[in-house]
């Protein structure tokens, strides 16, 4: 009796996600002339590769040599990722829905199979395979996690939990993935992190910072893409344009012991457009970089290093994959697929082809124009830098810029954060913009010196601007009674120390004015227009020069508006209020 119980527990858990109730096919669709926004892709094999579409939640699988849609299935409602994983099975992270997805693709039927809850914001993934089975790790950007997870009796289960000072923004497996060790980038600031998730999980900070993307290749050895900003140069039209300001680089090292940091910066030529390089990739006979800001792909050939080509492919490609002598890049912003042939090395062929023919016709409305501006180089002097290339995503790099925002060169500020900025009333460290197409003008004119400046752009680019979300708080929700009487506390204290002065709660906890604060720049200026707090507790640096190291730092160190030190219990309270918002 014992044994037949035994044998139907052992069944149950080796069946897992392939019980029938948990299974639903899910229905081919025609979506016609919608956003896609193209995020991510695999290999299916020689003739499919599988695109995952962040607007659409859609998975999409392309005829390679057809340059079409076989089919599509809408999987999810904001899909950032997808993998093949162990034969006939596919994975998908939902952003929206914080959810794992875990499909079987057979005879041109999708059958999704289960959906797993996973850490808040997924936004990329890897998959390998050891010798017990496939493994996989998901990375969740406002969470600070990375989630590794193995197949146990049929389940896919977590391994383990990894906690991160730092918001994760892409996965990189290493040449030998079977070993679960992989490298982490940050998706602010840039920095790489080398994670070891066998055994007793481990996170190294690597030397060097400012990474966009890493690959490993087993013959060259490491490969990865640089967006380097120079805090203490003035951005002059000359500066800018020549690009000593903004520095895109191609960081390789042929030893996989030596640093990146170490590692030799080439390949990228400084004097031409080259703005927001990101992904790279290999076919047989060739190297390609994504230039993201100007809807390029740096190309070159095994045989011909010295002469590397610029192929024209969508707008803001950042994803690349290859298989054998073809690649394939998605332009996320304008819903295309650009298929690089490499069989002639010399004389790569480059078709450019719609997800759909349908999307030709699509409107396109004010905030998604102001969208491609934004992650437009084109809009600087030179091609150098666009937006994004400061205010990563929307957010910040954390660094310093030497703009002109406040009427002065030789002070470097903090780059701000853009998302939430709907919301504020006054821009600029010294407040003197009073609307946002105000600071965005002066933006184009004196930070990028752009060509050109339509009042139309300015529009465009402020209608995008009020999309952008706040950042979310650090701890966003109190975890239990007690964690909810210390942000209470920790209220109490913000309200008593007379915080709410400069920095007015419950919406943009800033003000309309400037205020003396004990500091000053370089030119002796010390009136300024206070930040907003709103995600404070995610940044490492603060004040106008980051000189406090987090949020500690600015009370114990600097005594930031205080006029005697705070209790340690109450100090304690105040930063987990902070971090709360």
């Amino acid at each position: 009796m014992f044994a037949r119980k035994f044998q139907i527990v052992v069944a149950t858990l080796l069946l897992g996600n392939f019980a029938g109730a948990a299974e639903k096919v899910l229905p081919p669709v025609k979506l016609g002339g919608v956003r896609r926004e193209p995020v991510a892709a695999t290999f299916w094999n020689d003739d499919l590769a599988v695109i995952a579409c962040a607007k659409s939640g859609s998975l999409i699988f392309w005829d390679v040599a057809q340059g079409e849609i076989k089919q599509e299935f809408v999987v999810g409602k904001q899909l950032r990722g997808v993998v093949r994983f162990d034969q006939d099975e596919l994975l998908a992270i939902d952003d929206k829905t914080h959810e794992l997805i875990q499909l079987r693709y057979a005879d041109e039927e999708l059958t999704e199979l289960k959906r797993i809850a996973v850490p808040e914001h997924p936004v990329s993934l890897i998959a390998w395979d050891t010798k017990n089975g496939p493994e996989f790790a998901v990375a969740s950007l406002w969470s600070r996690q990375v989630t590794v997870w193995h197949r146990l009796f049929g389940e896919l289960r977590r391994r383990h939990t990894l906690d991160l000072p730092f918001e994760p923004r892409r996965i990189i497996p290493d040449s030998f993935p079977s070993a679960r060790h992989f490298y982490v980038i940050a998706a602010f600031g840039g920095k790489a992190y080398d994670v070891k998730a066998g055994g007793t999980p481990e996170v190294q900070q690597q030397a060097g910072d400012q990474f966009v993307h890493m690959v490993f290749n087993r013959e060259f050895g490491i490969f990865a893409t640089r967006q380097t900003l120079s805090q203490t140069l003035p951005l002059t039209r000359e500066l800018v344009s020549c690009g000593n300001v903004m520095q895109n680089e191609l960081q390789t090292t042929s030893d996989f012991k030596i640093s990146l940091a170490r590692a030799e910066s080439r390949g990228i030529s400084r004097n031409d457009q080259n703005a927001d390089p990101a992904g790279i990739a290999f076919t047989n006979n060739a190297m390609l970089v994504c230039l993201s800001g100007v809807d390029q792909v740096w190309y070159r050939s095994a045989a011909n290093e010295e002469h590397p080509q610029r192929l024209s492919v969508g707008k803001r490609p950042r994803t690349i994959i290859t298989n054998d002598n073809t690649a394939l890049v998605l332009g996320e912003l304008d819903d295309t697929i650009t298929r690089i042939e490499t069989k002639d090395p010399d004389n790569p062929i480059v078709s450019k082809t719609l997800l759909d023919p349908a999307i030709a016709n699509r409107d396109i409305g004010p905030a998604e124009r102001g969208e491609r501006l934004f992650f437009d180089a084109r809009m600087s002097a030179g091609g150098m830098l666009s937006c994004h290339s400061c205010h990563t995503d929307g957010h910040t790099n954390g660094l310093l810029a030497d703009t002109l925002g406040d009427n002065t060169h030789g002070t470097p500020k903090r780059v701000l954060t853009l998302r939430g900025t709907r919301l504020t009333d006054l821009w600029g460290w010294n407040g003197e913009m009073k609307t946002l197409q105000d600071n965005v003008f002066k933006s184009l004119q004196e930070t990028m010196h752009a060509p050109q400046i339509k009042p139309a752009d300015v529009d465009d680019l402020v209608s995008f601007l009020h999309t952008l979300p706040p950042v979310p708080p650090l701890k966003p929700v109190p975890r239990d009674d007690g964690d909810r009487g210390q942000v209470a506390r920790g209220e109490k204290v913000f309200l008593r120390e007379d915080c709410a002065k400069c920095h007015i709660p419950p919406l943009t906890f800033t003000s309309h004015a400037f205020y003396d604060v004990g500091l000053s720049d370089e030119k002796g200026l010390k009136k300024f227009n206070p930040p907003s707090l709103r995600g404070v507790g995610r940044l490492r640096k603060l004040f106008h020069d980051n000189r406090a190291n987090g949020l500690r730092d600015v009370f114990e160190t600097h005594g930031h508006q205080l006029a005697i030190p705070l209790p340690a219990a109450d100090l304690d309270d105040l930063i987990r209020y902070l971090e709360g918002l």
